[in-house]
């Protein structure tokens, strides 16, 4: 398991959202992303993960494609990165910031309303 501190995993998660493009970067409004340990039974179970598979990240939300007109006064949506499974993945720096990157870009596509099977055939 490589050893990276929860704020190096905000740190790189910052640096990858600096990177998307301005006309994303714009539209991220009420979302939070936040360093979780690992997912919960329940997190596991919402998802549909079973067996030994793992869950790296997860959108907690509304998707912007759903919200109405009085959606508002919500609470922040919130992206999870979990940091113990993509400590146990990475072999190296390199590899936490690509695992962060894909699955960053993966739950924004939850936020933005893209489901699973397109976010698969995208390559996240």
């Amino acid at each position: 398991m490589i050893r990276i501190t929860d704020d190096e995993l905000r740190k790189t998660a910052r640096e990858v959202l600096a990177d998307l493009p301005e006309e994303f970067r714009s539209r991220l409004e009420n979302v939070s992303i936040v360093i979780g340990s690992r997912p919960t039974p329940r997190d596991l179970e919402k998802v549909g993960v079973r067996g030994r598979a793992t869950l790296l990240g997860l959108y907690r939300g509304v998707p912007r494609t759903v919200r109405g007109e009085n959606y508002s006064l919500a609470p922040p949506d919130e992206i999870v990165l979990f940091g113990v499974p993509i400590r146990s993945i990475a072999r190296s720096r390199g590899d936490v910031r690509d695992l962060v990157r894909k699955v960053l870009l993966h739950e924004l596509g939850h936020y933005f309303g893209i489901g699973d099977a397109e976010l698969r055939r995208l390559g996240y």
